[in-house]
């Protein structure tokens, strides 16, 4: 497994590719783009921001969070809509010019100083954050049912890393 912010950057990698393909795409596009995000921003909420926070910096972990949470906002008004709303693609828009922001911050400034903090810890960050990801790809909508934005800390990464048993997901699904 590669270290923490090598899966990091390739999960920013993967939601840029579906965000670009989107374009004026379709409300399934747009309905993957939202759950990738969830799984994104469960990641950083769960292990990613209290790392930092913990270790590095405060104020770079709140305002990384902020602006995480401003595309919950977005993508919370995206799984709002209908597939025929003609509001879709440039909601969609919306969230991809913020998301490529903040992923911009996060691979500039948050993760350099995540790799000289936890430079002996890097891979076994990446393992759970690997961990995570595949974990919560298990949890899948039914067809019909829409991801929802995520609300505060779900209690994913406390029990993968074996604190707290049972998963507290607030996920919608």
């Amino acid at each position: 497994m590669a270290d923490a912010t090598k899966v990091l950057i390739n999960d920013h990698q993967r939601l840029r590719r579906m965000l670009k393909m989107f374009s004026w795409g379709t409300y399934d596009q747009a309905m993957a783009i939202c759950d990738e995000f969830i799984v994104q921003a469960t990641i950083n909420d769960e292990l990613i921001y209290p790392a930092v926070r913990e270790q590095v910096d405060g104020r770079l972990a709140d305002r990384a969070e902020e602006s995480q949470d401003n595309l919950k906002g977005l993508m919370g008004d995206i799984c709002e809509l209908e597939s025929d709303d003609p509001n879709l693609a440039m909601t969609v828009i919306r969230f991809k010019e913020a998301a490529i922001r903040h992923m911009d911050m996060e691979e500039k400034e948050l993760y350099p100083k995540i790799n000289s903090a936890y430079r002996d810890t890097l891979y076994e960050m990446g393992n759970q954050v690997f961990a995570l990801r595949q974990e919560m790809l298990q949890v899948k909508p039914t067809r019909g049912e829409r991801a929802q934005p995520l609300t505060g800390n779900t209690g994913w990464g406390k029990q993968l890393m074996g604190r707290e048993k049972g998963l507290t997901a607030n996920l919608g699904y």
